[in-house]
């Protein structure tokens, strides 16, 4: 049974897509696709860019699901069938299911704020939160991966 993380890590690239479908024939042809640390626009693409992100988001999801379904993949220090192995593919697994959900949001973000500026030609949040989010989100990987070495018992 997937956990609460992974039917919501599912469900974005689904809501990314209608979203999305909601607004894609209101944006501009061309739509900011980078910005400055003051949330300024610099650099603009075509508007299907916006496609890609929720590729990149649907692709993220479906690989680390597929890594987490693979324990033989993770590099562990434990001979395989100890117990020390199984805790820490426990916490390997535990680690990617947070993971995958961490960066599907952060694709959630920044489709949102690329759209956002695409209809109303400012970015209403300041994309300077952007690098905070990506922040957040390499503390709680290296939380995760303390975990996984804390279960290794080194």
């Amino acid at each position: 049974m997937p956990s609460a993380r992974d039917l919501i890590a599912y469900a974005l690239p689904v809501l990314q897509s209608l979203y999305l479908g909601a607004f894609f024939h209101l944006l501009p042809p061309r739509i900011a696709s980078h910005f400055d640390a003051a949330g300024t626009p610099h650099s603009y693409a075509p508007r299907a860019l916006t496609c890609v992100i929720v590729f990149i988001t649907a692709a993220d999801v479906a690989l680390l699901r597929f890594v987490r379904s693979k324990p033989q993949f993770f590099n562990l220090p434990a001979p395989r069938n100890s117990p020390q192995r199984v805790a820490q593919e426990a916490a390997t697994q535990n680690a990617l299911t947070w993971i995958s959900l961490e960066i599907a949001l952060l694709f959630s973000f920044v489709l949102w704020a690329i759209v956002q500026e695409g209809l109303h030609s400012h970015a209403p949040l300041k994309l300077v939160y952007l690098p905070i989010a990506v922040a957040c989100n390499v503390i709680l990987a290296l939380i995760h991966i303390w975990g996984v070495v804390k279960a290794s018992g080194t």
